[in-house]
């Protein structure tokens, strides 16, 4: 049984989402959306020079925008070995 002192004490405040962590959220949303109206379809590295979003976080919020029906991605298809360039853009 862990002792008294290894427990995590569940009223830290990193424990809970602030209210500023959802609105950064949102506002992340928010910038790649824009730069995808702005720009038009984007490769996720190209964003990240746009952006200086971190890579992980970038992939993480267009996952989301995926599911919610605003972002499609789709693969330019060229001859060449190695993995296929993807592009994202705004559901029209």
């Amino acid at each position: 049984m862990p002792s008294k002192s290894d427990k995590t004490n569940i009223t830290e405040e990193s424990a809970y989402i602030t209210e500023s962590t959802v609105k950064s959220r949102l506002d992340l949303k928010n910038v790649i959306l824009d730069l995808l109206e702005k720009h038009g379809a984007l490769t996720r590295s190209e964003m990240v020079e746009y952006t200086g979003i971190p890579r992980t976080t970038l992939y993480d919020t267009l996952d989301k925008l995926i599911l919610s029906g605003k972002v499609e991605k789709y693969v330019l298809k060229i001859n060449k070995k190695g993995r296929p360039v993807v592009y994202y853009e705004l559901v029209k």
